[in-house]
């Protein structure tokens, strides 16, 4: 038989979660200054060592992902010191925002929303602004769908300026496509837990080099979005505050998901799901935003349909997906590919995008 759509949510964050992560999160709470804890943190140590592919640290605090990357910027840089940023739209340039509210420099590309940046414009972007502390990259630009060449860009970043400071946004990239934290020579890397990792929004998860825990400020308790904190409470298995501990419980058993298939094949799978869809996108008479367009999610488009009312439309008959924002809303739908989906169901969005695509026509 046949399963029918009744709410399929497409949305790049939040995201289906899986019985196996639902089942976790609604374990009985236990106190957390024990060595029962101590085993969560390091069940939570190994995972995202597998996640991010480091043998280094790593660690999780409560926040969502806008929570992370303003820690790593407070944590790592000071007032008056230098970032360069690659701004591709709305989220990536939060973090050129999230300078500015704690005093350092911030410069940027102003590269248009839907175009990506190539490892020419980024050095030239660092020759010209030197001396620069830290580049801030973005792997999946969220708003748009566009990818940046980590690989190409840090590895000519760290031939020219080896003592800059590489720091990637993996929000909505990580767990879902190729990822090398340490092969990629990447300094410092941050990933949500409601997108890859199909969790509920409310925890964050680090990686740091050496280089870039020696830019940590000192620890101080009382400022709770210091990472220090955070990363020498992981060395012992612990956490400086009330953790999270339901849902380090959630992506504790994410994690042995996605190490269960492994990550070549998870990322594999989100492949072949982006171009199926998109196949299935262009044959409905839209057209894919942009350039270089991550596995993660898609962005489509159209210049003579209504984008919002296809939207509604679609939310109606229990499809939901996520619209532009900003200068972009109202005209791109985003759909994320962390969720496997049948050709049954892929069948079915078709039928419902070119239903709703002639309704628009003829009216």
């Amino acid at each position: 038989m046949k399963r029918k759509i009744s709410n399929l949510l497409l949305t790049p964050g939040p995201v289906p979660i899986p019985d196996e992560v639902w089942d976790a999160i609604m374990q009985p709470v236990f106190y957390h200054r024990n060595s029962e804890f101590e085993v969560v943190m390091e069940e939570l140590f190994q995972g995202l060592q597998y996640l991010f592919l480091t043998e280094g640290l790593v660690f999780g605090m409560a926040g969502t992902g806008t929570t992370g990357m303003e820690a790593l910027i407070y944590s790592l840089f000071h007032g008056g010191e230098k970032i360069a940023v690659a701004n591709l739209g709305k989220f990536s340039n939060r973090w050129r925002d999230f300078a500015g509210v704690h005093g350092i420099e911030a410069v940027g590309t102003d590269t248009p929303w839907g175009k990506t940046v190539t490892v020419q414009e980024i050095v030239e972007l660092l020759d010209k602004n030197k001396p620069v502390k830290g580049l801030i990259l973005t792997h999946c630009e969220t708003a748009t769908g566009v990818m940046t060449d980590i690989e190409a860009i840090v590895s000519a970043v760290k031939d020219i300026f080896p003592n800059i400071l590489v720091i990637v946004d993996g929000i909505s990239s990580i767990g879902a496509m190729p990822f090398y934290f340490e092969g990629w020579r990447i300094d410092a890397a941050v990933v949500g837990s409601q997108k890859s990792l199909r969790n509920p929004a409310g925890t964050v998860y680090i990686a740091l080099s050496d280089a870039a825990q020696q830019c940590l400020k000192p620890a101080n308790a009382a400022d709770c979005m210091n990472l220090r904190n955070y990363a020498e409470n992981m060395k012992k298995r612990s956490y400086p505050y009330s953790p999270p501990l339901n849902l380090f419980f959630g992506v504790n058993a994410s994690l042995k998901l996605i190490r269960a298939q492994s990550l070549p094949l998870l990322w594999n799978q989100t492949h072949r799901n982006a171009n199926v869809f998109r196949k299935m996108i262009v044959e409905s008479g839209w057209e894919i935003f942009g350039e270089a367009q991550a596995d993660s999610l898609t962005v489509f488009t159209s210049s003579i349909h209504d984008v919002e009312r296809v939207k509604a439309g679609l939310y109606k008959k229990g499809i939901t997906m996520s619209g532009g924002q900003d200068s972009l809303k109202g005209k791109i739908l985003r759909a994320a590919h962390y969720n496997p989906l049948s050709i049954n169901i892929l069948e079915q969005i078709k039928t419902i995008i070119s239903e709703e695509t002639y309704v628009l026509k003829r009216t």
